[in-house]
């Protein structure tokens, strides 16, 4: 069964497949180059565990406040503020 049939992201990098259950695991295959969704498409009070697994590991966590930058070379960023598992706030490049 292919990696999009059994509901995962192909991570091409290290080609494998990160599955929805990656963030239990605490490693969603490392970074990704572009978010498996648009920021705009991000909402307040859903599971971080899904955003964790739609943009990636994130590049920085401090906090309550957590950051994925994206592009090669690093175009634009992504943060979210997480408080009891569930995204808080959404912090979006214009344009995404």
């Amino acid at each position: 069964m292919g990696c999009a049939m059994a509901g995962g992201r192909w991570a091409s990098t290290v080609g494998a497949c990160a599955l929805r259950t990656c963030d239990q695991a605490g490693d969603c295959l490392g970074p990704w180059l572009r978010p498996g969704v648009p920021c705009h498409d991000i909402r307040t009070g859903e599971p971080y565990s899904r955003v964790h697994f739609y943009l990636g590991n994130p590049t920085t966590v401090e906090g309550d406040t957590v950051e994925w930058v994206f592009g090669k070379p690093a175009g634009y960023e992504v943060a979210v503020t997480v408080r009891a598992g569930n995204v808080q706030e959404v912090t979006c490049p214009v344009g995404t």
